[in-house]
């Protein structure tokens, strides 16, 4: 007599599953672990949160309108009750709380925008560059070093001047001024690239430039990209602030901080706070992004992060 025997199913498929998923897990709480063991890159994150949210929500939070003039309470001190100024008025009775948070948008703007142009042209020509060589790599390699041989701000103050101020000629000269440091890097990983063995076959079976270019070798460029960016962001906010306290920035009646600066600089001896306040948000939205910038270089960084 034959007893019939039910198939065996093995749990090694499940016992797998769930070693991979406690591995994930694991790896994210080292990387949690590790955010916040480095003490300022959560501080930063929580700046830059903030920075972001009043400047998507500025006009559901800003008190006042930023334009509006109240000449009877100009300079205004922060904190005076009676006023409707928390952080006090500038030299025309406009609201620095309300200001303040509007020029976050043009800050913000400004940052993400131009690098996202300065983005696209440099790594469009470093790809360019670095994988055909020869006289299209001479011919921007040289585009780039006369570009370098110009002192950043000075080139943009000049560029600015020819195409006139304005928030986007401001975004376009800031974004054609920074193509450099992205063509340089992504030239130099596509010289190491090129000539590994899977690219090789990928010429072998037929696969055209373009496709060699975006799905085999534009992935590997994403690490060191992203790291290039968010640091270049704080520059492109250094460099708006830059042109706006020059007069070179957006137009007058947009809040910007570096306008706002500019505004407070002939009274610093009577109303410390015109200048002082814009400042401060320009030095902790930069730190911030600073902070995070290299926390995410370490991060994405194996070496670094050993």
């Amino acid at each position: 007599m034959t007893m019939a025997t039910s198939p065996t199913v093995s749990a090694r498929p499940s016992l797998d599953l769930r070693d991979a998923s406690r591995e994930r897990i694991r790896h994210r709480s080292a990387r949690m672990r590790r955010f916040v063991r480095t003490g300022g890159a959560p501080v930063g994150l929580v700046v830059l949160v903030l920075v972001v949210l009043s400047a998507v929500t500025a006009p559901l939070i800003a008190p006042q309108d930023p334009g509006a003039q109240d000449i009877l309470n100009r300079l205004v001190p922060p904190l005076n009750d009676g006023s409707g100024h928390v952080l006090g008025s500038d030299h025309l009775g406009r609201d620095m709380l309300s200001r303040l948070i509007y020029g976050s948008r043009v800050s913000l703007i400004v940052g993400a925008t131009s690098v996202l142009i300065a983005g696209v042209v440099g790594v469009l020509l470093g790809l360019l560059s670095g994988y055909y060589g020869g006289r299209v790599d001479s011919v921007i390699s040289w585009l780039a070093n006369v570009q370098l041989s110009f002192p950043f701000i000075l080139l943009v103050i000049a560029l600015v001047a020819v195409v006139g101020a304005g928030l986007m000629n401001v975004i376009i000269v800031l974004g054609f001024a920074s193509w450099v440091i992205y063509q340089r890097v992504v030239r130099g990983e596509v010289l190491a690239i090129r000539e590994r063995e899977y690219i090789e076959a990928a010429r072998v079976s037929g696969a055209r430039d373009g496709r060699i270019l975006v799905r085999h070798i534009l992935p590997n460029l994403l690490t060191p990209l992203i790291v290039i960016a968010t640091l270049q962001v704080a520059q492109m906010i250094i460099a708006e602030s830059a042109l706006s306290f020059l007069g070179l920035g957006v137009q007058p009646g947009i809040p910007s901080w570096g306008s706002m600066l500019a505004d407070g600089r002939n009274y610093l001896t009577v109303a410390w706070w015109v200048a002082t306040l814009p400042g401060l948000a320009i030095v902790m939205t930069v730190l911030a992004i600073n902070v995070l910038g290299d926390w995410l270089r370490d991060e994405l960084d194996p070496r670094l992060r050993t």
